[in-house]
């Protein structure tokens, strides 16, 4: 049989427990915060809510490359 995992971005919204128990791993994203680039982890919250108070923007977001892809896969299956 192959081998199977299961993965999610960082937004998916599943408590850290759950996580855990079904082994699953989470892909951060990135969140542009106007020319600053940050990765999405459990910190960033009040950086996100600060920057919309001060510029009224919305954050954008991407997903992470390929090759961080790449890298992150064959880092699961080790």
């Amino acid at each position: 049989m192959e081998n199977i995992k299961i993965t999610a971005d960082s937004t998916c919204d599943l408590p850290a427990e759950l996580l855990n128990e079904l082994n699953i791993t989470t892909i951060p994203l990135y969140i542009f915060l106007g020319d600053k680039e940050c990765r999405d982890d459990t910190t960033i919250a009040e950086q996100i809510y600060e920057y919309f108070r001060t510029t009224k923007k919305t954050p954008k977001t991407s997903a992470i490359s390929t090759p961080e892809y790449k890298e992150f896969f064959a880092a699961s299956f080790v």
